[in-house]
């Protein structure tokens, strides 16, 4: 009886050390995160300087399987991957060998006309294609002037709409289309 006495203390106070010690370690953990800034500003720069964001509108369900399988891409990873046939042949030029942007122009149907800006008088429109998506609408120069409106795009079909930083994108593309 005095023994079980004995280790029920003893498991009371290394329970009691083990809450201490935890409160203790999570005090210092919460004070050396709130020790620095979670965001850094390493330089600064006045708000117009800033080139705004690019805004990528891409209308879903652009890529026809049925022509990609008349150019000898089973499923739409196969096109991405190149494979033609079982992968025997590495092309995105399809079994017919076709130039790439050829092969796109086939592959991906798009109608950029359904989008449509409204309120910016200085933003630029420019189609792109962006792999898995398809062609996109590329919008750039909104934002520029003091006098600009805000932007308003009007779509009259699905869309991903993607927002890029120009400064961190990467330049590297396969083809302008």
């Amino acid at each position: 009886m005095i023994i079980k006495k004995y280790f029920e203390t003893v498991r009371n106070v290394l329970q009691c050390l083990a809450i201490v010690l935890f409160v203790w370690q999570m005090i210092r953990a919460v004070k050396k995160y709130a020790k620095y800034s979670t965001v850094e500003s390493i330089s600064y720069k006045w708000f117009k300087e800033i080139e705004p964001p690019h805004i990528h509108v891409c209308p879903k369900d652009q890529f026809d399987m049925t022509e990609s399988q008349e150019h000898g891409y089973r499923l739409r990873l196969y096109y991405f991957s190149g494979c033609i046939n079982n992968c025997d042949v590495i092309s995105w030029g399809g079994n017919k060998n076709l130039s790439y942007e050829e092969t796109v122009r086939k592959l991906y149907k798009a109608d950029l006309s359904s989008i449509q800006l409204m309120g910016q008088i200085n933003a630029t429109y420019r189609t792109t294609f962006i792999q898995p998506y398809g062609h996109c609408a590329e919008i750039r120069g909104y934002g520029q002037s003091e006098d600009d409106m805000p932007l308003k795009i009007v779509l009259n079909v699905s869309a991903f709409i993607l927002v890029t930083d120009p400064r961190k994108t990467i330049k590297f593309r396969v083809a302008e289309i």
